[in-house]
């Protein structure tokens, strides 16, 4: 039932969940056989035949004891098959009182009718307190501590109903008391017993109950009738059983669809749970998000739920995305409107096209790759040089990971500072006639579409179909900072498809990796930021354990300076250098250092997806740092060419003497015009070591000073 296909309505905040209670047993309406009354206004209550010593009236779905005078002890056995069992749960809803004198009786054999002898168990609220005892042939016997029910502060006559639960697991005994409205946790109390194995359901109700708290529901679930499992298919038996096909959703929480008309009947408690309201092929639908409480709660209310998953897709909890989408880019002065809604594939490919006819001579548009599904990867190139083979090339990327929006927000904020400051801001100005910056805002594009549209549990991932079905699901999929050849199969990656950290079946193997790296080998960056969320930090290469840093560690040099320029972000912390927060090994920075020198970061920013005014005060936070690195690059660095005697370009190894490395590395020249360019971390005079394809190795002392520094060297 796919509703979160609509694209239109009305959305609210998502306030958390209601605070869970840890194992508080839902009602099961598949497995547990009503044995009395109704759990759920829209049930029809059940009124069986019983065996009984006493009276008992049921007014409607109430049952309740008809005391003689003087009151004695009274049974109530049903009669249904579905009332004896051994292993399961049983539980009784009864109206709160504060004379409480009742016992759920479980694997019960009694002798005579009416019932007389009991043996077996049962759970006893007396007074304000919960015990469990065991019967034998009439005889009494207390089992396990008792536990209190009501206080002072909330004394049980404040209470309308109470709902006891009891689990029966061999000779493990659990019985548990919740507030029947709040479902609320009040006590429990365990035994071990073995005692009986297997008997009769019931009830007892002592002298001292009040006769006016009725029972209103009594249900059981004999676990030897739902033990069973279904084999999945030949391929899938590496992962053992499967459960019953109807299975529940995932986790604590889940998302329950209903009809928006019948919101005027939710419970009230429930009316902060709304998280969206928006119009389906169906009709107008409300989303409610609830724990496993709340959603107990929402099925016994009068409300008819529609449908129930832990998964929607994240556009049906933000409303701002869903007016945005295919609508067309709105003007705002030389650039246009980013700070209306989060971005996916169609939006980024919307906004660079618009960004390139409207700034003909300072862009082009290229596509780069097609992922898994066919979606094209695209970048944007910015640059007013007259020749880009005279100057160092920049590279600005997001969305490696799909679900990290803000990631895509920062680079397209760069298109938009870039393309706006041309001619107008004098450092936006030199940056765009001194350096060919590239911009490619979501690389990930198959992985943002499944999590915009598809499933919430789309987060890191590509679309690579790792089971082979022809269809890759949010699980599936490789993540693509673990699938860059340099460090792969390293610690911080997986080899087990559905992990967060698959690598992939083999270095470079994914279309987007591919594309990337392609760029890269036509443009040997410079300088590379890469966006990430979220987490305040500046990541250095190598992020690798185990491989060691250039001496001196130039990378962390800049870095520095980088975060310096950051400042104090909107969660109140500035950016910091580190080697990263976890092992990680076959990501891009790594691998644009030790493939072409190239110095590069991870830019973990500081939020993750924030709402659309901290989205704004991030960006504009973080925007001083892509500066300064623009800024670094003019220098102080070192540049050039590498040509032959006629101009044309030579292959060759170009290093600084100065800079020891000590994992393989060999950067060459650009193939298309002999270009390098080598970062250094102050000012100073630097050995140019250059070593011909053909030729013998010489070289080239340089001055840098506080400006890159550019050298032509020719090869005789």
């Amino acid at each position: 039932m796919a509703l979160w296909s609509a694209t239109a309505g009305h959305v609210h905040a998502a306030p958390p969940p209601v605070r869970s209670v840890s194992g508080f047993p839902a009602h099961d309406a598949k497995r547990e056989s009503t044995l009395f009354g109704k759990l759920r206004a829209t049930d029809a209550a059940v009124i069986g035949k019983a065996k009984t010593r006493g009276s008992f009236a049921t007014d409607g779905d109430r049952l309740r004891p008809v005391f003689a005078t003087p009151p004695a002890e009274q049974l109530w056995f049903p009669e249904d098959p579905a009332a004896h069992l051994g292993n399961g749960l049983v539980r009784v809803r009864m109206e709160a009182s504060a004379s409480l004198d009742l016992s759920v009786l479980v694997r019960q054999r009694y002798s005579g009718d009416p019932p007389e002898l009991l043996s077996g168990y049962g759970a006893s609220l007396e007074g304000q307190s919960l015990r469990l005892h065991r019967w034998d042939r009439g005889m009494v016997l207390p089992l396990g501590p008792e536990a209190a029910i009501g206080s002072k502060t909330a004394p049980l006559e404040k209470r309308k109903t109470l709902e006891l639960v009891l689990l029966m697991v061999g000779p493990q005994l659990v019985a548990s008391v919740y507030d029947g409205d709040t479902l609320e946790h009040i006590a429990t109390t365990t035994a071990h017993d073995t005692t009986y194995a297997f008997g009769c359901v019931g009830v007892r109700v002592g002298p001292k109950h009040d006769a006016k708290a009725a029972i209103t529901a009594i249900t059981a679930m004999d676990a030897a009738k739902h033990a069973s499992t279904v084999h999945m298919p030949a391929r899938g038996r590496r992962y053992g059983v499967m459960p019953p096909s109807d299975v529940t959703p995932f986790g604590n929480t889940r998302y329950a669809w209903i009809d928006a008309d019948a919101l005027r009947r939710l419970p009230k408690a429930l009316r902060g749970a709304v998280t969206a309201k928006l119009a389906t092929p169906e009709g107008e639908r409300a989303v409610l998000f609830l724990d496993t409480v709340g959603y107990e709660r929402l099925r016994r209310s009068e409300v008819a739920v529609l449908a129930v998953d832990s998964n929607i897709p994240w556009k049906v909890e933000n409303e701002a995305f869903r007016a945005r989408e295919g609508q067309p880019a709105q003007r705002r002065g030389r650039g246009f409107v980013l700070d209306d809604s989060y971005k996916d594939p169609a939006l980024v490919e919307q906004l660079l096209r618009a960004y390139h006819e409207r700034h003909p001579k300072l862009t082009e548009l290229v596509e780069l790759g097609r992922s898994h599904a066919g979606r094209p990867i695209w970048a944007l190139r910015i640059g007013a040089a007259k020749s880009r083979d005279d100057v160092p090339a920049v590279l600005f990327n997001g969305g490696h990971h799909g679900s990290e929006l803000l990631a895509i927000e920062y680079v397209l904020d760069a298109i938009d500072t870039l393309l706006a400051g041309h001619r107008h801001d004098p450092r936006v100005t030199a940056w765009l006639e001194q350096l060919d910056i590239w911009c490619v805002p979501l690389v990930n594009v198959d992985g943002n579409h499944m999590f915009v549209h598809e499933s919430r549990f789309a987060i890191r991932k590509n679309a690579f179909d790792g089971d082979g079905d022809g269809h890759a699901d949010p699980f599936e999929g490789v993540d693509l900072n673990r699938n860059y050849p340099f460090g792969w199969g390293g610690p911080g990656s997986s080899d087990a498809p559905m992990h967060k950290w698959y690598r992939g079946p083999a270095p470079g193997s994914e279309p987007e990796t591919l594309a990337m790296m392609g760029l890269a080998e036509r443009e040997r960056f410079a300088a590379v930021l890469s966006f990430h969320t979220y987490g305040t930090d500046v990541y250095s290469s190598y992020v690798v354990e185990t491989k060691r840093d250039l001496e001196p560690d130039v990378p962390k040099a800049i870095g520095i300076e980088l975060a310096t320029a950051g400042g104090v972000q909107p969660n109140d912390r500035s950016y910091a250098v580190r080697k990263g927060p976890y092992p990680v090994a076959g990501s891009d920075q790594d691998w644009y250092l030790h493939e072409h020198g190239t110095i590069a970061f991870v830019i973990e920013g500081s939020h993750h997806n924030p709402a659309l005014d901290v989205r704004n005060e991030a960006i504009a936070a973080t925007r001083p740092l892509w500066m300064a690195l623009l800024d670094r690059v003019r220098g102080p660095w070192v540049g050039g060419h590498v040509r032959d005697a006629a101009g044309k370009p030579v292959a060759a190894e170009v290093h600084l003497a100065e800079i020891e490395r000590f994992e393989g590395e060999r950067w060459t020249t650009r193939a298309r015009d002999g270009r390098f360019d080598r970062a250094v971390a102050r000012p100073g005079s630097y050995r140019v070591v250059v070593t011909p394809e053909k030729g013998e190795p010489f070289e080239r002392v340089v001055k840098v000073g506080a400006r890159r520094t550019d050298v032509e060297i020719v090869v005789k």
